[in-house]
């Protein structure tokens, strides 16, 4: 029985999984996607699918699929999960707001059934794969093609969901997270200080194709100034964290590379890595350093 159970909350997991897809594959300009409902006809008679999902740090921790509660996408996804229900005759109860691996091991000591499916870090699911109490989704090939790069994530994505020998994790190519994700370590620009040196604006040069980190590098010593307070400020307002990591991801280096000999490579590892890593040392502790201001604590705080 409990077999029948994981392979219906796959398939339904499937089922909703290729709902978003549809979603992703909508054009640009469309708000309200166009799903499709060509899955086949499964009846779940009822069931409760139960879902646990982490929160978000950066948001209120209500979200639903990713997206911040009471918005217009968290809406569209709720909408989608209702049209689930009625068409796979099967009820989705979205759980939140509780410690996932606590919560499914002290449940399934207690004989629960806490979840069918959840959505978490790999790393805060080590214990809880170790301790046999995930089902090896390797054993579910029949029902989800985990081999299946481009809707469940490549083989590089899948490694830190391996355990040995067995599968506990996929990476859904249209979950919402990953559109939420997709963009980390923004750069900001005070308008107020640009304006009153009478400077040009980050984003003409954006606009015009011309931004680069050695733009940013010539424009240092330009945007640093004194203001009418009498204090200094500085071109740029950072943490060494953020620093390294937005200029590491934004090098041109992909997050994994096939080198001259047709291997693949991991990017954290490349030229191009480390040369962007110099460039941030530089930054933060060597000739552009006293045009940075280093942050030690909370840099959004004390920006704002």
């Amino acid at each position: 029985m409990k077999n029948n159970k994981r392979i219906f909350s796959l398939l339904l997991l499937a089922c909703m999984i290729f709902s978003f897809s549809a979603c992703a594959q909508a054009p640009e300009e469309e708000i309200i996607p166009d799903y499709s409902s060509e899955i086949g006809e499964i009846d779940f008679m009822g069931a409760e699918f139960k879902f646990m999902q982490q929160n978000e740090e950066h948001t209120t921790g209500e979200d639903y699929f990713g997206y911040v509660a009471n918005t217009e996408f968290a809406d569209l996804a709720l909408q989608r999960v209702k049209e689930v229900e009625s068409n796979f005759n099967v009820k989705v109860n979205v759980i939140t707001g509780k410690d996932i691996p606590s919560t499914i091991q002290n449940e399934t000591y207690a004989g629960l059934v806490s979840v069918d499916a959840a959505q978490a870090k790999s790393t805060q699911m080590g214990g809880t794969v170790r301790a046999g109490l995930l089902y090896d989704i390797t054993q579910l090939g029949d029902y989800i093609n985990y081999t299946d790069a481009e809707k469940w994530g490549n083989e590089e994505l899948l490694k830190p969901f391996f355990w040995d020998g067995g599968l506990y994790g996929v990476v859904p190519a249209a979950w919402p997270i990953h559109k939420y994700r997709s963009m980390d370590g923004p750069m900001v620009v005070n308008e107020d200080h640009i304006r009153s040196i009478n400077e040009t604006d980050p984003r003409e040069f954006v606009e015009k194709d011309e931004w680069t980190w050695d733009k940013l590098e010539e424009l240092m010593p330009v945007y640093n100034h004194i203001n009418n307070a009498g204090d200094e400020v500085k071109a740029l307002y950072t943490t060494v964290h953020w620093l390294f990591r937005t200029i590491q991801s934004t090098n041109g280096e992909g997050f994994v590379f096939r080198d001259e000999n047709g291997e693949y490579q991991l990017g954290l590892h490349s030229d191009k890595t480390f040369e962007a890593m110099a460039t941030a040392w530089d930054w933060a502790f060597g000739d552009y350093a006293s045009f940075v201001y280093i942050d030690t604590s909370n840099v959004w705080e004390n920006m704002l």
